[in-house]
């Protein structure tokens, strides 16, 4: 509970939580926090055993990703998480490694990755996903330096050329912010007016009766950070629909007016949002929202459809080889029937899963292949925060505590909550056959009970019987 619900261990100390206890279960004696300290060290050595021996048993090649957090305390923390595809072709994702780290330049970063590696006993890795500062570079490179130097032929993948796996989502990020600064004015006015109305509760309170009176919808406008683009598109889209009460907080807000006259680091804020600025804000969010969908597979507007070159690949991959003579496993693989590719339900670990017996070459490679992160997401998701600024709970902790806390917090939400293949046909055919149970079970006590009734009125069982055409029960 304390792990998961990310508490302090000083939880135990809570008198409410204490008499809770004491009238739940009166027999649980409280353990101190030391004693739970002691507990969480327990249970992160044992879950950690157990996960570097699937680690090792399933012999597949990991993949890393990893990131930089600081604490209140100005220490700096690095997290290794680790990505493979087990033997039951279900993608892992585990964090092993949380560590205080003395600098960010890239040797110290390259360290840290390949005493990580040591410590795990992980002897093949693939690749390395990271974004593009110059300190990744360089420690990608000494990663490899050091594994090359390990005498392991098996060690690499193709020597290395192919270990640093930049993150697309940071690159997206910056290309998304490079053309939001042509439409700076814009946004900057209504991220400005946002920022206004979250500023205090008394203007947001004046905002939403704004929003009242102009039959707006319910909701909240929300503010972006400005360094992550889809946190600006959440923001702009939002904003849109308040556009009406921002206009009239114009008219009845006075200090609104005058909050843009006001200098913020020299210079007159720029707003209040007017006609243009909404106009580019409707442009803004519609272009981003193709590329959001698009991303996620889904349907967009025809004015942004994005060419997917591979679609017309796939299709023609059978015609073409049609005529070939199929004479190894990757021709066989490409001769065979294509999966429909606009079908974006197609799960394709699942896929493997089950066609991978056909192709026994291929599906090693596959199992490798499709287990690398294209993005470092899943190593910023360790804290909730965007601002990667750890606690001043976690930083009051010496550093293996933290690392302890936050490796068995992932450990056991990965087992308790893991659920690789969910058949939603089979959960349904489930819950049915429970209903039909005590449905049956409702009409069978109902109909005893109505014979029961009709049993202590009749003068007798045998002409009640006669009657209705029951028999005795």
């Amino acid at each position: 509970m304390i792990i998961m619900g990310e508490l302090p261990l000083s939880f135990v100390d809570n008198k409410g939580f204490r008499h809770f206890c004491s009238v739940a279960i009166p027999q649980f004696v409280m353990p101190s926090r030391r004693t739970i300290g002691r507990y969480v060290m327990e249970l992160f050595l044992e879950e950690k055993t157990m996960l570097k021996s699937l680690i090792c048993n399933n012999k597949q090649r990991v993949f890393l990703t990893t990131d930089l957090w600081t604490s209140i305390q100005n220490m700096s923390y690095m997290v290794i998480t680790t990505h493979f595809i087990d033997s039951d072709w279900c993608l892992n994702r585990r964090i092993i490694s949380f560590s205080a780290i003395e600098d960010h330049r890239g040797k110290s970063i390259g360290k840290k990755i390949v005493a990580c590696l040591q410590d795990w006993g992980i002897k093949r890795l693939f690749a390395i996903t990271v974004d593009n500062a110059t300190a990744n570079d360089i420690a990608v490179g000494y990663v490899t330096m050091q594994l090359l130097s390990w005498r392991n032929d098996d060690a690499l993948v193709l020597v290395g050329q192919y270990m640093h796996v930049r993150c697309c989502a940071h690159i997206l990020n910056l290309i998304v912010v490079s053309g939001l600064g042509e439409l700076h004015a814009s946004v900057s006015a209504i991220r400005n007016a946002v920022k206004y109305v979250r500023s205090s509760s008394m203007r947001l309170r004046i905002f939403k009766q704004c929003a009242e009176q102009v039959n707006c919808p319910k909701g909240i406008v929300v503010l972006d950070c400005p360094t992550r683009w889809n946190s600006t598109y959440l923001m702009l889209m939002t904003a849109l629909k308040f556009q009406v009460a921002f206009d009239r907080m114009a008219e009845m807000d006075k200090p609104y007016e005058a909050y843009f006259a006001e200098k913020e680091n020299n210079v007159r804020r720029v707003g209040p949002p007017g006609p243009d600025d909404w106009e580019s804000a409707e442009r803004i969010v519609k272009f981003l929202k193709a590329n959001l969908v698009d991303v996620a597979g889904g349907e967009y507007d025809d004015a942004f459809q994005v060419s997917r070159p591979f679609f017309g690949y796939a299709k023609k991959v059978s015609v073409q080889n049609e005529s070939r003579r199929v004479v190894s496993e990757v021709e066989r693989y490409l001769k065979d029937p294509v999966e429909d590719p606009s079908n974006l339900k197609l799960n394709v670990l699942l896929w493997w899963r089950v066609n991978g017996s056909r192709y026994p070459i291929l599906e090693k490679i596959a199992r490798d292949v499709l287990a690398v992160p294209v993005s470092t997401v899943a190593s910023e998701s360790v804290f909730s925060t965007g601002r990667r600024i750890i606690d001043e709970y976690k930083s009051s902790l010496t550093p293996a505590m933290v690392e302890a806390l936050i490796c068995t917090e992932n450990w056991l939400q990965s087992k308790l909550f893991a659920n690789p293949v969910y058949n939603l046909q089979e959960d349904i055919k489930e819950q049915m056959f429970h209903m039909d149970y005590k449905k049956n079970i409702y009409i069978l006590i109902f109909f005893l009970d109505f014979i029961e009734l009709i049993r202590s009125q009749a003068s007798t069982v045998e002409a009640v019987s006669a009657d209705i055409g029951v028999m005795d029960v």
